[in-house]
């Protein structure tokens, strides 16, 4: 079987990089094809590789702004590849300001193999590469104040509001149809007049939209 997403690794971390490269290589879907320890690096190697499907990058210094240009300048240069943030850190602060840029998703390192594929697998057929303790963070922080500005400014009913929640905590569309009795296709006719209002097309826009309206 010829595994279909190139990834790449960015993490200035040797034993991490190595660790996590040797962890994806056991998924059957997934080929590390890069693991470097720099940006500088990553863009020195890169015209080496064919195809780049994901990228997968630490951020040690967290609130550099640097970090911004040098993901804009991939995001030029491989206008259809996926940038996932893939660090420990879980500042509020620092997770907004990356979520507010052109990354595609944020995940925490405490993720074993299987969650990581499916969240990279998921990232490339437009879901949500967002790790769950960071969504139940920040939409625990909405749920004890006030309603999200995002479910204020657009007036939703209260089954889109628990759908929209449902979809930004990751749980499937046949799990939100059984907890709400209504059949999946009354879930995703719900959806798309979600998408439709806030002028998103997937679920990840959703999730970054939520959070920074949070």
């Amino acid at each position: 079987m010829t595994k279909q997403l190139k990834v790449a690794i960015i993490d200035s971390d040797d034993q991490a990089r190595y660790h996590y490269k040797s962890l994806i290589n056991q998924s059957l879907y997934l080929d590390c094809i890069l693991a470097v320890p720099s940006f500088v690096k990553f863009i020195q190697y890169q015209k080496t590789v064919k195809k780049i499907d994901l990228i997968l990058f630490d951020i040690k210094d967290s609130m550099e702004t640097d970090y911004l240009k040098k993901i804009d300048k991939i995001k030029k240069s491989i206008p259809l590849c996926k940038l996932i943030v893939f660090t420990k850190d879980d500042d509020e602060a620092v997770i907004l300001k990356y979520l507010k840029s052109s990354i595609d998703g944020y995940l925490i390192k405490d993720l074993n193999r299987s969650e990581l594929e499916k969240y990279l697998l998921a990232t490339m057929k437009g879901g949500a590469a967002i790790s769950p303790k960071i969504a139940r963070q920040l939409i625990d922080k909405v749920r004890h104040g006030q309603k999200s500005k995002l479910i204020r400014d657009y007036q939703f009913s209260e089954k889109q509001t628990y759908i929209i929640n449902s979809l930004i905590e990751g749980v499937p569309n046949a799990k939100i149809a059984s907890l709400l009795n209504i059949s999946i296709q009354g879930v995703q006719y719900h959806i798309n007049k979600i998408y439709k209002k806030l002028e998103i097309k997937n679920r990840t826009e959703l999730v970054k939209l939520y959070l920074i309206n949070a």
